[in-house]
């Protein structure tokens, strides 16, 4: 029998055909990344070696954040057999049906195929990004300031890369405006990146609140 002079490794490595934007902002975003994810997430290297059982929790911790798809991972591992396991399944997760109506299918399930998700995926993640804004709006200050006071209302598709958009739309913009990074159609929907957060899905012919630009002199 031979054995091998060096113990076994786990090759993890960027997927450039799977660049997922959402997922790379919220990774870099974490304060205290995976030692071993840094020169990735820094850009400093493409690819890293570590040992399967630490591979296991990198790529359990990968699993954790906004935007990772099993099926398209912005990052692969070489050498490591299994999918990663969904975090809604780790301790301290909780089982809640939701019913839903036909015409409430009928309207999620062309959504999350555009996006590659199950309709309980879409309803998850649009609700903890949701959830993410209110929070974000409640510690905020809650007196506009004089630019926020100039602000306008146009159509989503008029939204340019640099604008500075207000994602809550039940009113009045108040809090921090959202700096849009990039902007992409997609059929029926429009994908708006933004530099604070994960980016806005809005329906075609919608209207936002957007941060007067000011008058160059």
């Amino acid at each position: 029998m031979r054995y091998l002079s060096k113990r076994m490794t786990v090759t993890i490595a960027i997927n450039e055909e799977h660049p997922s934007a959402s997922w790379w902002r919220a990774a870099r975003e974490v304060k205290r990344p995976p030692s071993e994810l840094r020169p990735l997430l820094a850009g400093k290297a493409t690819t890293i070696q570590v040992e399967p059982d630490r591979a296991r929790e990198l790529r359990a911790w990968c699993a954790a954040l906004v935007g990772w798809d099993p099926d398209a991972a912005p990052l692969t591992f070489v050498g490591l057999v299994g999918r990663p396991p969904s975090p809604r399944r780790a301790a301290g997760a909780r089982r809640l049906h939701v019913r839903l109506a036909a015409h409430e299918v009928a309207l999620l399930d062309p959504l999350a195929a555009a996006r590659g998700l199950t309709p309980a995926d879409l309803l998850v993640t649009s609700a903890v990004v949701e959830a993410q804004r209110t929070q974000a709006i409640a510690t905020a200050t809650s007196e506009p300031d004089a630019d926020d006071a100039r602000a306008e209302v146009v159509s989503v598709d008029v939204i340019e890369i640099g604008d500075a958009i207000y994602t809550d739309l039940r009113g009045v913009p108040r809090g921090q405006a959202e700096r849009v990074t990039a902007v992409k159609r997609e059929t029926n929907v429009w994908c708006v990146e933004l530099a604070s957060g994960p980016p806005a899905w809005l329906a075609t012919g919608a209207r936002v609140w957007r941060k007067r630009r000011r008058a160059r002199t």
